[in-house]
């Protein structure tokens, strides 16, 4: 029974030595901070014996006195060389290798404006800026920020972790070639004229339309206008007929007299309406 029990310990700690060299090979080649997800799916080990290997990693490192650590920041972890060796790290790898000499170009002016538009990188870049920054955004060196139609970049904590650039080290950027200051001022200028010319436009735009809904408004009015008229001058109407009618109505007493008299001095065959014509006859005469 206790040689059982101590071959599955056997079997156990070489499962553990092999985990542990495929999480320091995993570290080793990526070179930058990953995450838990990120640890899983390349190592294909279980979530919570990668935590517990990162720990005995960490403990070898500090055993052995080697050069090597294991840096953990906001639950993302990387494999980096101490501080004491940063100097030699910065002579030999400057990380050139990983990105091309575009993309390098590109990643220096904003380490040496930030934080920069976008279009004014695009600019000076050209448009296969758009795939440089991209990538860095990618791989979390450059923060994006949303300003207006285009984006503000700047470094990120990443970056300087990225290229083992210290806390004293990360305001000391070094000088830039002077013809590309000139070229980063000139582009600025020229992106803060398009973006004066568009805001002008912007605005003539709204004023043509709110003049055109002015005098579309107009004939509404003057429709309005004549509405009312018609309105109005329909109780005119109505009131000189009813006028008329007054006019007729003080007329028709002086018939009924007419037709009464005409009664009263005719004979009694004479028919109403006759001795109407009669009576308006001798008044017409008179």
């Amino acid at each position: 029974m206790v040689t059982s029990s101590l071959t599955i310990d056997e079997i156990d700690e070489a499962k553990e030595r092999e985990d542990l060299k495929i999480l320091e090979a995993v570290f080793f080649v990526s070179g930058r901070f990953l995450n838990i997800q990120e640890l899983i799916s390349l190592s294909d080990l279980n979530p919570i014996v990668i935590k517990d290997l990162i720990e005995k990693l960490k403990e070898k490192f500090d055993s052995e006195d080697s050069a090597l650590e294991i840096v953990e920041k906001s639950g993302l972890w990387k494999m980096d060389v101490k501080p004491d060796y940063e100097h030699l790290v910065n002579k030999l790898a400057t990380g050139s290798s990983e990105f091309t000499k575009a993309e390098q170009e590109t990643l220096a002016i904003i380490a040496f404006k930030q934080p920069i538009k976008q279009s004014v990188i695009i600019k000076i870049r050209g448009n296969k800026a758009y795939e440089h920054v991209k990538k860095f955004a990618g791989l979390g060196l450059i923060k994006k920020k949303k300003q207006g139609h285009t984006h503000e970049l700047s470094l990120s904590d990443d970056f300087y972790d990225y290229f083992n650039i210290s806390e004293s080290d990360r305001e000391n950027v070094h000088g830039i070639n002077e013809n590309i200051k000139k070229e980063i001022e000139a582009a600025e200028q020229e992106v803060a004229a398009e973006e004066a010319s568009e805001e002008k436009f912007a605005s003539t735009e709204s004023v043509e339309l709110e003049e055109a809904g002015e005098e579309k408004s107009a004939p509404t009015q003057s429709v309005e206008l004549e509405e009312a008229g018609e309105e109005k001058s329909a109780p005119t109407q109505s009131v000189e007929l009813e006028e008329e009618n007054e006019v007729v109505s003080e007329d028709e007493p002086k018939l009924e007299e007419i037709v009464e008299e005409a009664k009263i001095e005719s004979k009694e065959d004479i028919p109403t309406s006759e001795a109407y014509e009669l009576k308006k006859e001798e008044i017409l005469k008179d």
